[in-house]
């Protein structure tokens, strides 16, 4: 798979932050969000990092509809994740941090798997996958090298498909 095709299901943007609320508060003001669709306390199934099954990863996360992207807000809150989250948030005050772009591959799990293939045949290191239960698999390649930030590859399922397709039109509860 050309890389440029994996480039060309961008989708998201994210932001990390060491105040969750704070940091959904103000991307709310600020861009004129209805609302996120959040997730706390998440824990994924399936955790790898750096090439070690680890469990004690943790993290509160939202979602928004930003037009044509998705904005996503990514708060650590244990294990593996504050290293690869938490790398450069503050202690001592507040932030909120551009950490990666996201492309998709929906019901598609062929495309997700040569995607990964693709990248690492260039050089390209998995640093971190895991998945939601029952809606994804996710995987975060380090370009901080060369980009200064991380690609994350997301495979959804069917339901996981029809739960972003409310996202669009928010239509969820949300915060």
């Amino acid at each position: 798979m050309p890389i440029t095709e994996i480039w060309a299901k961008t989708f998201q943007i994210c932001w990390v932050t060491n105040d969750f609320d704070k940091a959904k508060d103000l991307l709310k003001e600020k861009f004129d969000i209805p609302q996120f669709m959040v997730m706390r306390d998440l824990v994924p199934v399936d955790q790898i990092y750096e090439g070690h099954s680890v469990t004690d990863c943790k993290f509160h996360a939202g979602w928004a509809n930003g037009g044509h992207f998705d904005l996503e807000l990514i708060q650590p809150t244990g294990g593996a994740l504050l290293e690869m989250y938490g790398e450069k948030l503050s202690k001592d005050k507040f932030d909120m941090l551009f950490h990666h772009v996201a492309a998709r591959f929906d019901d598609d799990s062929d495309g997700y798997y040569k995607a990964i293939e693709a990248l690492e045949a260039k050089g390209f290191e998995m640093k971190m996958s895991a998945g939601i239960k029952d809606l994804t698999k996710y995987c975060y390649f380090d370009m901080r090298e060369m980009l200064g930030h991380y690609l994350e590859l997301i495979y959804f399922n069917e339901a996981g498909v029809k739960l972003m397709e409310t996202l669009v039109i928010n239509d969820f509860d949300g915060e």
